[in-house]
């Protein structure tokens, strides 16, 4: 007789029994798992609007509208430059696709059409993010093999769709969006980095495609995104960097691939000669553009220009700790699943996935600007790499959710955001703007490089910049060499005064802020227009001094006058100040509060007058309107205080 066999559990009753049971409880973990990931994905929503909430203060964004507004009334793409008068007629290279899209969007609805488009741009971002952080790449079913019986009852990393709904996915795509915070304004930038997230997920779905699976439409689609990219943003050189790279990961893997786990696994080989085509193509794809082949030396050139343009200043420690520590965070999240992926067991990352994520930890490390770059290209991996490892945490739930619904007043807290609808009117002149329109200023203008976009946009074509933003795309740097130098030099900023004839000039003149000093120094310039974000001079024997000789003059003001000095020397009760210098304290004080009700420098020097004049009863009322603008601010704090020492 044959031997007999042990029953098997599945053949035995206790077992069937037990199975059951098994795959009850795992239901019913599944879908508690599925509407806590439900949840997390609201938070994540939640924080796409907080992205979307902010005032449109972006420097940038008025002259790519300029562009559009241009290349809409011509129906033409511009190809001289119409908004500077120092380079008038200079060869222009333009973001057509943005620029564009962003002035239909504010000539169908105004601010509210492009805060939308800021919106839905967050949103396909953090849909593409959600798509790379959950995709379960690693999965035996990538190769028809069916999942691992009893992985729910043995604690391990479970079922398909319970690593797809991993909340390790939202809570890691919650803090890149939060590292991103500081450069998610409405501007091409912001669409570039939708751009970016659709290349990598499209890259990633050709390389884990199952077996028989061609994935042409993966790479097809690739190419066209490149095509969008190189007419969206002057990063487009990035996408075809990462196209090129996945082709030579593709040929080694082909070459020398290993098995699945390893650097080069053998499974990224296939189809190396498609991903190399479309390497090629996507390349093309990028001089297919108004800027052709010079969008490639694009970026080598703006990355020295953090002495014009603060954004593109190298990242510090102290920048990240006071900044963004969110960016740090991930960072250092980062490296520790990196180098645990080095560890056996678990998901290991390809040379490509290692590849772009230090690349992009580098770029970020050494420009503020490039720090969304790492975030978008670091959080996915990141996400699947610890997927496995804290798979049993039971805190995980918790913290995950936690860090999802920080995520949305983290970026409502952002540094130099201001949340609402419409212009942000403390970064933007729009006060100087107006007072500009309203008083005909035409003449030859100096102005701050940032306020140039704003003042195309409002007061163009009538009015021309001296320069704006488009740093890379129009001024040589030998002129940005000379603009940087007149902003600190008399004898540089003489010379251009001299060469372009200038006759007013629109200047930064925020509290703190150190902007053309020159200006202010040389008394032939009167300061005719004062609010907390911008400052107006006229030369006295310029074209518009002498064309606005009703324009009100400040006395006593400039841009630059330093509060605290004003209230050392008008407060005094010890030391009353000349009746001359008094009455035109009074006069600049009256003028600022009408020209700017809401500034608090003019409620300040309103109430440092009225302390000079020992008059306790205006002193209180100027206190009592500063309260109304910031109870915590310094001058605030300050006439308060002298207030109270003259009880």
């Amino acid at each position: 007789m044959p031997e007999a066999s042990a029953p098997d559990d599945d053949a035995a009753p206790g077992g069937a029994v037990a199975t059951r049971m098994e795959v009850g409880a795992g239901g019913a973990r599944e879908q508690g798992q599925g509407s806590t990931f439900a949840v997390a994905l609201v938070g994540v929503g939640l924080a796409c609007a907080a992205g979307a909430a902010r005032r449109l203060g972006d420097f940038d964004l008025p002259w790519h509208l300029a562009l559009g507004r241009q290349m809409v009334q011509e129906r033409a793409l511009p190809t001289r430059d119409a908004l500077s008068y120092t380079f008038a007629g200079a060869p222009l290279r333009i973001e057509p696709l943005s620029d564009g899209l962003l002035y239909l969007a504010e000539r169908a609805a105004g601010t509210a059409g492009l805060q939308l488009v800021g919106l839905l741009a967050l949103l396909a971002l953090a849909g593409l993010l959600l798509l790379r952080a959950a995709a379960d790449v690693d999965d035996a079913t990538a190769s028809g093999a069916p999942p691992q019986r009893g992985a729910l009852a043995s604690g391990g990393p479970g079922t398909p769709g319970q690593r797809r709904r991993s909340l390790l996915a939202p809570a890691l795509v919650g803090l890149a969006l939060v590292a991103a915070g500081p450069w998610l304004s409405v501007r091409p930038a912001l669409l570039s980095l939708p751009l970016l997230a659709a290349e990598l997920w499209l890259i990633d779905r050709y390389r884990h495609r199952r077996d028989g699976e061609a994935g042409l439409g993966s790479l097809s689609a690739l190419v066209g995104v490149q095509l969008l990219w190189a007419n969206t943003h002057g990063s487009a050189p990035l996408g075809a960097a990462l196209a090129l790279g996945h082709a030579g990961h593709a040929l080694l893997c082909q070459r020398l691939g290993g098995d699945d786990g390893s650097l080069l696994p053998a499974r990224d080989g296939r189809g190396a000669g498609a991903a190399a085509a479309a390497g090629l193509a996507a390349l093309l794809c990028t001089a297919a553009s108004p800027s052709g082949l010079s969008l490639f030396a694009e970026p080598l050139r703006v990355w020295g220009y953090g002495q014009y343009v603060t954004e593109w200043t190298p990242t510090t420690p102290g920048f990240l700790v006071n900044h963004d520590p969110a960016a740090l965070a991930l960072a250092l999240l980062t490296v520790v699943a990196l180098a645990a992926s080095l560890r056996a067991g678990g998901t290991r990352p390809a040379l490509f996935d290692v590849a772009v994520v230090v690349g992009a930890l580098a770029l970020g490390a050494a420009r503020v600007r490039l720090i969304p770059l790492f975030a978008v290209a670091a959080a996915p991996l990141c996400a699947r790499l610890l997927r496995d490892r804290v798979a049993g945490a039971r805190s995980l739930p918790a913290a995950a959710l936690l860090l999802v619904f920080l995520s949305p007043p983290a970026l409502l807290a952002t540094p130099g955001a201001r949340v609402g609808r419409g212009w942000d009117g403390e970064n933007l002149p729009l006060g100087a703007a107006e007072f500009a329109a309203a008083h005909h200023l035409r003449g030859p203008l100096w102005n701050f490089l940032p306020f140039g976009g704003w003042i195309a946009w409002r007061l163009g074509p009538a009015v021309r910049v001296f320069i704006d933003g488009r740093t890379a795309k129009l001024y040589p740097d030998a002129f940005l060499e000379e603009y940087r130098l007149a902003g600190r030099d008399p004898a540089g900023f003489a010379a251009l005064e001299q060469r372009y004839g200038l006759s007013w000039a629109l200047v930064r003149a925020r509290a703190g802020e150190v902007f053309d000093r020159p200006l202010f120094e040389d008394r032939r310039w009167s300061m005719v227009y004062l609010d907390d974000a911008a400052a107006i001079y006229l030369r006295e024997d310029g074209v518009d001094g002498r064309a606005c000789r009703g324009c009100e003059r400040y006395q006593l003001l400039r841009h630059l006058s330093p509060p605290l000095m004003l209230f050392a020397q008008f407060a005094d009760p010890d030391h009353p100040p000349p009746a001359p210098l008094l009455g035109a304290l009074d006069h600049d004080a009256a003028l600022a509060s009408r020209q700017a009700p809401r500034s608090l420098r003019a409620a300040f020097i309103a109430a440092v007058a009225a302390l000079g004049h020992r008059d306790q009863a205006a002193a209180r009322a100027a206190l009592a309107r500063l309260v109304a603008l910031d109870p915590d601010a310094e001058p605030t704090s300050l006439i308060a205080q002298a207030l109270a020492e003259r009880r």
